[in-house]
């Protein structure tokens, strides 16, 4: 007989261990900023809230007071995650709407877990989808929705596409193969032999583990130039201060690019005092 073990009194609730960012776009869409108002089994995280709201802001569907923005009211038509939604609608600037449809029916269907390859899954479905019944069902559910065929003219842009659903997963390439740094700040690695392991730019789709070290598990490549087409914030130049330790002082440059990647630098002549404070009361 094995040795008996107590039993927990309950498991956590799903609450506390979900993503927040569906039920913060489902408040906005009831017209509710203050969730207290309302009476909940468990109530949500604040924390967790907050970092589900600034990821719909992140997304441009939600605006400073928590209401939904004009994207966010079109981006509500879409039976799917709030990034998806996302990627759906801001998918008519770059003409990929039924690709877009073929891809949010792929990331979210099922038979996914052996194929980390995205690309090459979503080719695989185009080119048979009678042997991808599911799939087929699903992507077309989502073409009827956007009124438009499910005719897929070519891959062309599955990265662009992506990176409007993940922006905070842009990642850079850093000095060795592999080793990414995320738009949001948080590293992640993929294994040396991985085909895009010497990527420039890649977005991460699935990642998993801590933000000093996450693993990626499927991502897709993206050039510098489209993801400055996508977000105009690139074109902003702002003051980087960081503290060398092997210098031992502050180093400072001029920076444009998307969160924590950087697609170019020069020098900072004169650096803002605000800006040396910040820096160092980050180094201390």
């Amino acid at each position: 007989w094995a040795e008996e073990q107590p039993l927990v009194p309950h498991g956590e609730p799903e609450m506390r261990q979900a993503d927040l960012a569906p039920l913060a776009f489902e408040l906005a869409r009831w017209g509710v900023t203050d969730p207290g108002s309302l009476a909940w089994v468990t109530p949500p995280p604040a924390a967790a809230l907050s970092a589900g709201r600034e990821l719909l802001g992140r997304l441009g569907l939600l605006d400073a007071e928590h209401h939904l923005s004009g994207l966010g009211r079109r981006a509500a038509r879409w039976p799917t995650h709030p990034r998806l939604a996302a990627m759906l609608e801001r998918s008519r600037e770059i003409e990929a709407l039924p690709l877009a449809c073929a891809l949010v029916a792929l990331l979210e269907g099922r038979g996914l877990d052996d194929e980390r390859d995205l690309e090459q899954a979503l080719q695989a479905r185009l080119k048979a989808p009678r042997e991808h019944r599911q799939w087929q069902r699903d992507a077309e559910r989502l073409a009827r929705i956007a009124r438009v065929s499910l005719k897929v003219a070519g891959l062309a842009p599955p990265g662009e596409l992506l990176a409007l659903a993940y922006p905070e997963r842009v990642a850079q390439r850093l000095d060795a193969p592999g080793r990414f740094r995320l738009a949001s700040g948080g590293l992640a690695t993929l294994p040396d032999h991985h085909p895009l392991a010497h990527a420039s730019l890649l977005v991460a789709v699935e990642l998993d583990g801590e933000a000093s070290g996450a693993r990626i598990f499927r991502a897709v490549g993206v050039s510098h130039k489209r993801i400055e087409a996508l977000y105009p914030e690139c074109g902003q130049w702002r003051a980087s201060l960081v503290w060398s330790d092997a210098e031992g002082r502050l180093i400072g440059e001029q920076v444009r690019g998307l969160g924590a990647v950087v697609l170019e630098r020069k020098p900072l002549a004169k650096p803002p005092p605000e800006a040396v404070r910040a820096a160092l009361l980050d180094a201390l």
